[in-house]
C-alpha cells in the first residue's frame, strides 16, 4: 500500500520559491515524472528522479486560499515493463534555469504500476498538495488513490446501488420502473403545453363574461 510520507523541496526548488517569494515570478508547474529510484544519498540535491518510468504534463492545478494542490491520473498506458512506484518529482520553471525540480516524494511501501496489454488496463489518481505560510515555507503532502483497472471504473459506472434514493426518485416522476428511460415529455414540452392552455383574456361578470385561453379556446356566458 502507497505511504508517500517523505516529500520535500529540493534545493533548486527552494532557490525558485524564494524568488517567487520576493515577487520576482510565478510558480509555473510544468511536469510530473513518476519513477522507481531509490535514493540513499541527499534528496535535496537531486535535479531529476532517478529513474523515471512515467511522464504527464496533463495535470490541473488549484488553490484555495494558502493551499494549492496539482492533481493528474497516473496510467500504464505507454508503460511496457512493470515498475514499483517509488518516487515523484513536480518539475516548475525557473525564469533562469528553465525546468527544475521543485520537489521530490518518495514511497517506502511503494504499488507496482503493470505494464500496457492485456485486461489490466489501470488507473491511479495523485494528489501533490503544498500549504505556503505566511512566512514562504511550503509544506508538501500526497494524496494516491487505490489502482482501478478498467473492469471495475466499468462496473462503477453502471452500478446505482449506492445511489438508490436518487434513482428511485427519478423513477417515480417518470412513471418508469427505469429510472434510465426516456420520459414521456420533457420539461420544455410540459412547459409548451402549459402555455397553450393559459388564460390570455377574462371578463368575469356574473351576468356576461367569457374566458379566453392562449390556444383559441373561448368559454362565454350572459344573460
Amino acid at each position: 500500500m502507497a505511504e508517500w510520507s517523505n516529500a520535500t523541496m529540493t534545493d533548486i526548488g527552494a532557490d525558485l520559491q524564494a524568488k517567487v517569494n520576493a515577487g520576482k515570478t510565478k510558480l509555473t508547474f510544468t511536469k510530473i515524472k513518476v519513477g522507481s529510484g531509490v535514493n540513499a544519498t541527499n534528496p535535496l540535491a537531486l535535479t531529476d528522479v532517478i529513474s523515471s518510468k512515467w511522464e504527464t504534463t496533463n495535470f490541473v492545478v488549484k488553490q484555495e486560499g494558502k493551499i494549492v494542490s496539482v492533481d493528474t491520473f497516473i496510467t500504464n498506458n505507454g508503460i511496457k515493463e512493470a515498475f514499483r512506484m517509488s518516487e515523484i518529482g513536480l518539475f516548475a520553471n525557473d525564469p533562469d534555469k528553465g525546468e527544475i525540480l521543485y520537489a521530490y516524494l518518495t514511497d517506502p511501501e511503494p504499488d507496482r504500476m503493470p505494464a500496457e496489454g492485456g485486461a489490466v488496463v489501470v488507473s491511479q489518481e495523485l494528489t501533490i498538495g503544498m500549504m505556503f505560510s505566511n512566512t514562504g515555507n511550503v509544506s508538501l503532502t500526497v494524496n494516491m488513490g487505490a489502482l482501478v483497472n478498467q473492469e471495475q471504473l466499468k462496473e462503477h459506472n453502471s452500478s446505482t446501488s449506492s445511489h438508490s434514493p436518487i434513482t428511485d426518485q427519478i423513477k417515480a416522476i417518470l412513471g418508469s420502473a427505469n429510472w434510465k428511460d426516456t420520459p414521456a415529455s420533457t420539461l420544455v414540452t410540459i412547459k409548451n403545453l402549459l402555455g397553450q392552455g393559459a388564460i390570455v383574456a377574462s371578463k368575469l361578470d356574473a351576468s356576461a363574461g367569457f374566458v379566453k385561453f392562449a390556444n383559441g379556446f373561448t368559454i362565454q356566458w350572459g344573460i
